[in-house]
């Protein structure tokens, strides 16, 4: 297990950044979209560990840009009292902690919606229909490059979500 973890560890940092995804169909799965909420942010304890703050950060964040871009935010209390869609953006950061503190890390911005079986409708689940994904590093001694790549990658989905619900 110890040698499948130095493994990935090892492909990660011997890559440069990756992104994946926000294809012109995941794009249409935004359309009528009415609001969102912004849930699930993960971030793992070692980075919390050099910044405290660091999930609250990111999640305030997403949220103002998502506002400031016109999209309706519902906290999770709304959605949890049956207000809006369901609909989530979903954050989550992995990091795997190095002697140097030269750390490989992955972060995920994806859209979780209900979805069903066209055989069967009436088996439904979240799934994801959109996002993007993206491979690098980040020095423990400025974690600040987490925290942009996430804003940049909301940023991503901004526009994917006003490509396909222009504002009036």
């Amino acid at each position: 297990m110890r040698l499948a973890i130095a493994l990935f560890a090892l492909l990660l940092v011997s890559m440069p950044t990756a992104e994946a995804n926000d294809t012109d169909l995941e794009r249409k799965s935004l359309r009528g979209l009415k609001d969102i909420t912004v849930g699930f942010v993960r971030v793992p304890t070692e980075l919390r560990q050099y910044e405290p703050a660091l999930e609250t950060d990111i999640q305030t964040a997403a949220e103002l840009k998502l506002r400031l871009a016109g999209i309706k935010v519902l906290s999770a209390a709304e959605v949890g009292n049956g207000a809006g869609s369901g609909v989530i953006l979903n954050i989550s950061i992995n990091a795997f902690p190095t002697n140097d503190g030269n750390w490989p890390v992955s972060v995920q911005v994806g859209v979780l919606q209900v979805v069903r079986l066209d055989r069967d409708a009436s088996i439904f689940s979240y799934g994801e229909t959109w996002g993007v994904y993206r491979i690098g590093r980040a020095q423990r001694s400025n974690l600040r490059s987490v925290r942009d790549t996430v804003n940049d990658m909301v940023d991503q989905f901004i526009n994917a979500y006003l490509s396909v619900n222009p504002k009036k």
